[in-house]
């Protein structure tokens, strides 16, 4: 039975080869053997239909011919059910979606080891928050301070978890490799996976006391000041990342905090993009006869706007360069602003009977 590789690794006939790859990265961490929940088969699925679908000339034969083409062809490979991973050299680490995962880890040591690779450290939690700021704020950048309970280094140890001038020693759950091996039957036999050690945090070594503050974890809670910077140009919803101020890990990197900002409304003025809009209500006799206004900018000072005469309501006029700077600050925006004629709510006699003398003008 033709085998549909496409509708396998769930991308379309006239996918590009960086969407197979995506696609199959994706699909391999998930249904890994070596994971919970994984499937060994549909594992073995996703590869045979990645080492077609990534190279250019089986694919080509197989978009012509179908899968036979494979086994008919070749005497075997991937269509006829041999397990191929030649195609994965070089990829290196692979950041998919939210999980973050190394290729070494799905196939580096599946059959004993191979090449040493560097250890990926430990890194702790990320913290998510949110700031409110006002529009002037995020026009011209503004600094925050919070206040945050967290996990922190020791201060007693410094993060190391050990007594200070207590030494080390070799670590006991991984003989000093700073890593553990497991090892997992399959039905495609056993499968070799290496990890980082949790004891020693891929060091191999482990303090001969621990430290009486954090009991050897290297961290403790503490209570701590942040201050950081809100970049002018920031909009409504955008996210500021402040590296390390996350939750902190013993023998790794402390994780990030991520600010969500979110942008009060300002009474006159509506932001749109890096320009501002607003309006100005003048009297008859101002668009009539030509006059001027004063317009409050964002930065509390006032502008003088001439208004020509003949002027129709609703016509808009550009201030240059008092709007907003742009986020990767080579502009900066205008402020527009549409004039409307204010009608009086009451009127004297005097101007009641102008007004009737205009109206007999026609105007």
């Amino acid at each position: 039975m033709a085998k549909d590789y496409y509708n396998t690794l769930g991308v379309d006939k006239a996918a590009s080869a960086e969407e197979i790859k995506k696609a199959f990265y994706k699909l391999a961490h998930k249904h890994h053997p070596d994971k919970t929940g994984g499937d060994a088969q549909k594992f073995k699925e996703i590869n045979e239909a990645y080492q077609v679908l990534s190279d250019e000339k089986k694919r080509t034969a197989y978009d012509r011919f179908g899968s036979d083409f494979v086994g008919a062809s070749q005497g075997g490979g991937a269509g006829s059910g041999g397990f191929d991973f030649s195609g994965f050299s070089g990829f290196g680490d692979f950041s998919g979606g939210s999980v973050e995962f190394d290729l070494g880890d799905i196939f580096g040591d599946f059959f004993g080891g191979g090449a040493k690779k560097k250890e990926r450290r430990r890194k702790g939690e990320d913290i998510h928050i949110d700031a409110t700021i006002e529009l002037a704020e995020a026009a011209f950048g503004a600094s925050r301070t919070v206040t945050l309970r967290k996990t922190v280094l020791c201060k007693s140890c410094g993060g190391s978890g050990g007594d200070a001038g207590s030494g080390t020693k070799k670590c006991g759950s991984c003989d000093g490799k700073g890593r553990v091996i497991k090892v997992q039957a399959t039905i495609l036999g056993q499968f070799q996976t290496t990890a980082m050690c949790q004891s020693c945090g891929g060091d191999g070594t482990v303090p001969n006391k621990p430290c009486k503050t954090c009991k050897g974890h290297g961290i403790e809670r503490d209570q701590r000041n942040i201050t950081f910077s809100i970049p002018p140009g920031i909009d409504d919803g955008q996210m500021v990342r402040i590296t390390g101020e996350g939750e902190a890990v013993g023998k790794g990197v402390s994780g990030d905090l991520y600010v969500t900002v979110h942008v009060l409304q300002h009474p006159m003025l509506i932001r749109d993009g890096i320009d501002l809009r607003t309006t100005a209500f003048v009297p008859f006799s101002a668009v009539a006869l030509g006059g001027k206004t004063e317009i409050k900018t964002l930065d509390d000072k006032i502008v003088i706007l001439k208004i020509p005469s003949g002027t129709q309501s609703g016509k808009v006029f550009r201030i240059q360069g008092k709007g907003i700077v742009s986020p990767n600050g080579t502009r900066v925006g205008d402020l527009l602003v549409r004039v409307a004629v204010k009608t009086p709510e009451h009127l004297t006699r005097t101007q009641k009977k102008v007004l009737d003398e205009l109206q007999g003008e026609g105007l």
